[in-house]
């Protein structure tokens, strides 16, 4: 086995830290501007679904309970924010943001073991204002939980093969564990070949004591993550582990047919090159510099063991896997290889040499987005995404003079002022998106303010009939359980007792007998009703 160790920080990377704080302090800035989302209306489905399995959970009390087809960590975490915070949009997302956060921290602790403390800063910055998980970290699923944990467990992994600690390797396996509760198989399969492609390539000498520090950290994985895939199989039975394990949706069949239907869901053939196009998407406003990062971590592999390398196979492995395998395509399936392409792009975005094709290739995609906008302000956008035009307008502006206003810095004054305007615009981007969701979403979607209007008529005992198929935004916002109803079945619940309703105006009429006492429009052509005088 070979004997060759990892090169430490300064061999690795040649370049003077002269101590220039700059990217520490635009991170700040950047962890602030993604705080402010926190009290944001929930915009996806996902997560609303979740927060509403997590309700059902807490107001039952058995946190073991098996739901769903995901595992159980992601909803714990809910419900112990619900429990701390009470039911909310900030507290659903809190936890979520402090996972978030903690991948950022990994990504820099992981440039830390081949770049200085600078060019760390501006990888957790690039990662942080990368497009992609900048909206990922905003939207409470597993996805973040799972990159973060993966993360860990290779970054665990590195630690222990430098240092030779047994905590690290226990981190390592704890953290494949956390990821299993996460997500499934996939929190096991992502850190296990990452970590074997590095052992099977750089061959690396693991530290005295492996055998033993390993079988700790396994028993410390199987402590973790077996209890609850253990009680759920005893309970459930083949079903539960078809759904983990075998064909169902989080099991080894996951990843060879598709689950989804999506617009970011494509046919196996045209998926082989899905990622190609959703991954230079995901890294904006750092497109211009994804070449380069990888140019460079490819080179890194003649010190083989070196983290940029291994930061570089990571990428390499989860890219080529995702891409493979024949299931479902889409961008957040990816976000694991952010944080080491963040630590690539971090030490390329710092090379003067590469300041100049970056402001190149940036205004080149500015120029899309130019287009974007253009379509926008003609009022040529399509069907419903007609409605969503004024949320984004200001949003895509702001993003174009970001990459634009890179280029023509970089072009007039080298790599400084570039990198630092490309990024207070492209937080500036982000406040005035969440700006224009804050006061504009309940225009778009109805439920929060059908859930203020029912929270106010104070008739607990009054069931909340809603007029349509099932929601996933009108359950979570209505704390109170609705009931999705239609048609006949509409008329005659609202005829057994005291109710309350949310309907079309259109049907407004059916509801003859009672009538209505109350009745408040609200917007998308709703109206909040119910058959009882307003109490005083």
């Amino acid at each position: 086995m070979s004997e060759t160790r990892p090169a430490t920080p300064a061999v690795e990377n040649a370049a003077p830290d002269r101590g220039q704080d700059w990217p520490f302090w635009l991170l700040m800035v950047g962890i602030l501007v993604l705080l402010m989302g926190m009290p944001l209306p929930i915009t996806d489905g996902d997560p609303a679904y979740y927060a509403v399995v997590a309700r059902d959970l807490l107001a039952s009390g058995d946190w073991l309970a098996f739901h769903a087809d995901k595992p159980p960590l992601t909803t714990w975490l809910i419900n112990l924010s619900f429990a701390v915070f009470g039911k909310s949009d900030w507290a659903l997302r809190a936890w979520h943001l402090a996972l978030a956060l903690g991948t950022v921290a990994v990504t820099y602790a992981l440039a830390r073991l081949a770049l200085p403390r600078r060019q760390s800063a501006l990888a957790a910055l690039i990662l942080l204002t990368a497009v992609q998980f900048f909206y990922q970290s905003l939207t409470p699923e597993q996805d973040i939980p799972l990159t973060l944990f993966v993360a860990l467990a290779v970054y665990g992994h590195l630690r222990w093969e430098r240092e030779g600690r047994a905590g690290m390797c226990i981190l390592s396996w704890s953290s494949m564990a956390l990821a299993m509760l996460s997500k499934g198989l996939i929190g096991i399969a992502l850190p296990v070949m990452v970590v074997g492609a590095h052992l099977l390539i750089d061959r690396p000498a693991l530290p005295k004591g492996a055998l033993r520090a390993s079988a700790l950290g396994a028993l410390c994985f199987l402590v973790l993550a077996a209890p609850w895939f253990v009680l759920g199989a005893l309970h459930l039975g083949r079903g539960f582990l078809d759904t983990f394990f075998l064909g169902g949706t989080l099991g080894v069949g996951r990843f060879f047919h598709q689950m989804l239907f999506s617009p970011t869901t494509v046919s196996p053939w045209l998926g082989l090159g899905a990622y190609v196009i959703f991954l230079p998407l995901g890294v904006l406003p750092w497109t211009g510099w994804l070449w380069p990062a990888l140019r460079e971590g490819w080179d890194a592999r003649r010190a083989r063991g070196s983290a940029l390398w291994v930061c570089m196979l990571w990428v390499i492995v989860i890219f080529v896997f995702q891409s493979l395998a024949p299931g479902d395509k889409t961008i957040r399936y990816i976000l694991p290889l952010f944080p080491p392409l963040a630590v690539l792009l971090g030490r390329a975005v710092a090379a003067p040499r590469w300041a100049r094709q970056a402001a190149w290739v940036s205004l080149v995609v500015a120029l899309p987005w130019v287009a974007i906008i253009v379509v926008v302000l003609r009022g040529s956008v399509p069907g419903d995404l007609g409605k969503y035009a004024p949320l984004l307008l200001p949003f895509l502006a702001a993003f174009a003079l970001a990459l634009a206003g890179y280029s023509l810095a970089t072009f007039a004054d080298g790599t400084r002022w570039g990198v630092a305007v490309l990024v207070l615009v492209t937080l500036l981007a982000y406040v005035l998106l969440m700006s224009s969701i804050g006061r504009n979403w309940d225009q778009i979607s109805p439920w929060r303010p059908a859930a203020r209007i029912i929270g106010e008529l104070r008739a607990p005992k009054a069931p909340v009939l809603i007029a349509g198929p099932y929601s996933e935004f009108a359950d979570y916002y209505i704390w109170r359980k609705p009931e999705f109803v239609g048609g006949d079945d509409l008329v005659h619940r609202w005829q057994e007792g005291s109710a309350i309703a949310v309907v079309p105006v259109s049907d407004l009429p059916r509801l003859t007998s009672p009538r209505p006492a109350i009745a408040v429009r609200i917007p998308t052509g709703l109206a909040v009703v119910a058959n009882f005088p307003p109490s005083p």
